[in-house]
């Protein structure tokens, strides 16, 4: 059993042990996952299984219209379409936000759009963005080669994320077709639909799940 968690102070370098009668483990999916991994005398052959994530699509739609002179917080103006079910019977949800100026973007935003600072004071957009659901799966997991390193000493983790499934790849087309019809109505005839993403991507942006462990497929 666990008695105690090392924790390194990023900016000084500074190890720090911190003891406890019990430790809980609450932190992401794959440091939780690093930690354990890490941890002499344990036998987890389910270890890094059950990596979740869900998929995600989007688009910005840039309009030739002044932004709104207020000064209301950027989820003030957002409105969450009602969730619904693809096909497949995976469900997602579609949030619309807007109108924003487009001046709030930063210089790096505003190169990769090609478009001047000055003529982003005189713009708007919104942004529209599908979250979808994906399924459990035995293939997509975690795990860490000890042969590799970060700057801390600590295993770097690979992470195994597999194609989407057939049902998977129709709730991404259902995913990707609402944006699509939600970014052309708010564009009009003259605005500009710059798609963020798509859904089939291979990449993790919020890891959740159990990373199931133990000695038993029942999780005991």
């Amino acid at each position: 059993h666990a008695r105690a968690v090392e924790c390194v102070d990023t900016k000084g370098g500074r190890v720090v042990t911190l003891e406890a009668r019990a430790i809980v483990l609450a932190a992401s999916a794959i440091e939780s996952a690093r930690i354990l991994a890490a941890t002499d005398g344990l036998e987890l052959p389910g270890l890094g299984e059950g990596l979740v994530d869900h998929a995600y699509c989007g688009a910005i739609v840039i309009v030739r219209v002044p932004p709104p002179s207020t000064d209301a917080g950027p989820l003030d103006d957002a409105a969450l379409v009602r969730p619904e079910r693809s096909e497949s019977g995976l469900g997602f949800s579609v949030e619309v936000r807007g109108p924003v100026s487009l001046a709030s973007l930063d210089d790096e935003d505003l190169g990769l759009l090609g478009i001047p600072r000055a003529d982003a004071e005189r713009m708007s957009f919104h942004s529209v963005f599908a979250v979808g659901e994906l399924g459990p799966s035995a293939r997509r997991r975690v795990r860490f080669d000890g042969r590799a390193r970060d700057s801390l000493g600590r295993t770097v983790p690979v992470l195994e994320l597999p194609a989407l499934s057939a049902d998977e790849s129709t709730l991404a087309r259902a995913m990707r077709a609402r944006c699509q019809e939600i970014s052309r109505l708010l564009a009009g005839s003259d605005g500009t639909v710059v798609r963020i993403r798509d859904p089939r991507d291979r990449l993790l942006a919020h890891e959740a799940g159990t990373c199931r462990m133990g000695s038993a497929k029942s999780g005991a």
